[in-house]
């Protein structure tokens, strides 16, 4: 029904969140003007008057052009003028059909004859809407899905149908859901889900699928960082970061953080209010980062052929875990969570809850509990609970929950919300504190 498709395509430039207002221009303004003469000569048009009813039907052709082409719809009066523009296509439908049935057949066949010459209005009858099918769609079954494994590509295409379904899709099942052969009761049902608590839905959707795709590009930036700062003659630093498994996992994380911020990029295309402005700057950080880490590795192959290749020593009976015997406080959220001596001693709401020794002791009121290994591995009663890594990841039952960056800042679920002070380069009693606090509880 071609008036039914200009109703549906004027209201589709409707979108749910334009909070700019802006100067009339001269399409709307004249859009307004005609809308409301021939709103005047509606009112006044003599029952039986085909031709002035066919010259009304051409200037409400002319106002719809004007509507479509005016770039003032952001404006307030645009919305007003698409409701005054369906309610009079309305009642000409309805004041020819009321000619029709109450005039005599020759003068209904004019009329009949001028509607079809000019396509004024269509006799069709509205196609039968299911309003549960068109429920369906917002429902959270019935919403566009991503798989495990997105590209930026799907994600956009998927962002797009989500903002579908907020703006020109949802105004076209409202405006389905006015059609006749829908029960009034059913209409408003669906009319209410679909334009309230699923819109509601639609978004938090898309804010939590932006949030997951965040919280992997904010891993891969804070390695991404850590790598950027290694010089390149820092032959150990670049061999623990690198090398084997560990050089794996974090060329793995840098590759993941990279796909996870372009697709997190493709969701602010189609949503820009809710953009990340440092979005490309961090794109650029764990680019650089990837690209300095590829040369990394090559060095630690060198490395590890040079190291496989040196005389071997006497293993002593304990290696040092090289704790450095510094005063230093551990802040949390904005307060002192603790205050380690030199001797290594922990002091928690002024109590002395126990010590980690220079050789990696972990002692808990006066027993020898646990040990900070050379290899970074964490023993507590006989048992390996934890592993501190060199690049500052910190693993718990296989689990990565934190990590402390080469500024002493530590990051707990993606927000550095701790602060070694100060810091030398010394972190591993710190570590523990944060992140197994709860071994002085025994």
């Amino acid at each position: 029904m071609r008036y039914i498709m200009t109703i549906i395509c004027l209201m589709g430039f409707l979108v749910t969140n334009v909070t700019l207002a802006e100067q009339m221009d001269a399409q709307l303004n004249m859009a307004k003007r005609s809308l409301a003469t021939i709103e005047t000569k509606l009112n006044n048009i003599k029952r039986g008057d085909v031709n002035e009813y066919n010259r009304l039907t051409k200037q409400l052709d002319k106002a719809a052009e004007l509507l479509k082409s005016t770039e003032s719809k952001a404006h307030p009066g645009y919305y007003n003028s698409v409701q005054q523009y369906t309610a009079l296509y309305q009642s000409m439908i309805n004041m020819a059909q009321d000619w029709q049935s109450n005039q005599p057949s020759n003068s209904t066949s004019k009329v009949n004859s001028s509607v079809a010459n000019n396509q004024s209005i269509t006799e069709q009858t509205p196609a039968a809407v299911d309003a549960n099918a068109i429920l369906a769609k917002y429902q959270k079954e019935g919403r566009p899905t991503l798989g495990n494994y997105p590209n930026p590509s799907d994600v956009k295409q998927w962002a797009q149908k989500m903002r579908s379904l907020m703006s020109t899709e949802l105004q076209q099942d409202l405006a389905l859901l006015k059609q006749s052969n829908i029960a009034a009761s059913d209409a408003e049902r669906v009319s209410r889900w679909i334009g309230g608590e699923f819109q509601q839905q639609i978004q938090q959707d898309v804010r939590s699928q932006l949030q997951s795709f965040n919280s992997i590009a904010d891993t891969a930036a804070q390695l991404a960082s850590q790598i950027n700062k290694i010089q390149p003659n820092d032959k150990m630093r670049v061999f623990n970061f690198a090398n084997g498994e560990n050089g794996q996992t974090n060329y793995s994380n840098l590759e993941k953080g990279l796909v996870a911020s372009a697709n997190a990029m493709a969701i602010e295309e189609v949503f820009p209010k809710i953009a990340d402005p440092n979005r490309q700057a961090q794109i650029g950080v764990i680019a650089l980062a990837q690209q300095n880490f590829s040369d990394m590795r090559e060095q630690a192959k060198q490395t590890a052929t040079e190291l496989a290749n040196m005389p071997k020593k006497q293993k002593p009976k304990k290696q040092s875990a090289g704790i450095k015997g510094i005063e230093q406080e551990l802040w949390l959220n904005g307060r002192r969570l603790a205050h380690l001596d030199k001797k290594g001693s922990i002091w928690m709401n002024s109590s002395d809850v126990g010590d980690i020794t220079g050789d990696g002791t972990i002692w808990v009121r006066s027993s020898d509990l646990g040990s900070i290994e050379a290899d970074g591995k964490v023993w507590f009663r006989g048992r390996h609970i934890g592993t501190l890594e060199e690049n500052g990841r910190v693993w718990r039952n296989s689990s990565h929950v934190g990590t402390i960056d080469s500024d002493g800042k530590v990051w707990i679920s993606s927000s550095a919300t701790g602060e070694i002070v100060p810091f030398n380069e010394e972190w591993k009693r710190a570590a523990i504190i944060y992140f197994f606090t709860d071994l002085f509880d025994e």
